[in-house]
């Protein structure tokens, strides 16, 4: 009986589910999208790190642009929930730190 191959694309949302689902993301999709949410500038220099119970984003990010988030914050929120179709976040947090490695451009 031959073995039935499947493509990597078809095994890795099973595979990474729970880790997405332990940091809050119940919907890969705001980590692969993250770029097309927020636009390439902004993707750059700030990434997704976990969604909280209530609703709050933890965004970590790259140095000085932290100040230019808080003042995005209602731009960034309405960018969310229009990928999402309603408001899963409701707020966001910022913690500044170096990007994880392949973020950063």
């Amino acid at each position: 009986m031959p073995s039935r191959t499947l493509r990597l694309s078809q095994m890795v949302p099973k595979l990474t589910r729970a880790a997405f689902r332990d940091r809050g993301f119940h919907q890969a999709s705001i980590l692969t999208d993250w770029t097309d949410i927020v636009g390439v500038e902004m993707a750059a220099k700030s990434c997704p790190e976990k969604i909280s119970r209530d609703g709050v984003l933890t965004l970590r990010v790259d140095g000085p642009i932290a100040l230019e988030i808080q003042h995005l914050e209602p731009q960034l929120l309405e960018r969310i929930a229009t990928h999402f179709g309603y408001r899963a976040v409701v707020r966001i947090a910022i913690r500044q730190g170096p990007l994880p490695h392949g973020v950063a451009t």
